[in-house]
């Protein structure tokens, strides 16, 4: 019964420390004119002090982005 428990509790605990590891979020939107239509092929740019410099999206054929995998933070421009 004691190995049973130890195996559990180490279970848990390497499934807890993996998921620490992968704190990332993402970015996502659409680019729009002023009727609201999309617009394909424009160039959005994202940066910030969690990343090392700029990342950059082509905008979709139906005028969609998305960054994903970013680091955490909240001072995305």
């Amino acid at each position: 019964m004691k190995v049973l428990l130890v195996a559990l509790i180490a279970i848990g605990l390497t499934s807890f420390l993996s998921a620490q590891g992968k704190l990332t979020g993402s970015i996502s939107g659409k680019v729009i004119d002023s009727e609201g239509i999309a617009l394909p092929g424009c160039t959005v740019t994202i940066e910030g002090p969690a990343l090392q410099g700029q990342m950059t999206f082509v905008t979709t054929e139906t005028g969609s982005f998305r960054f994903p995998a970013l680091p955490p933070g909240s001072d995305y421009t």
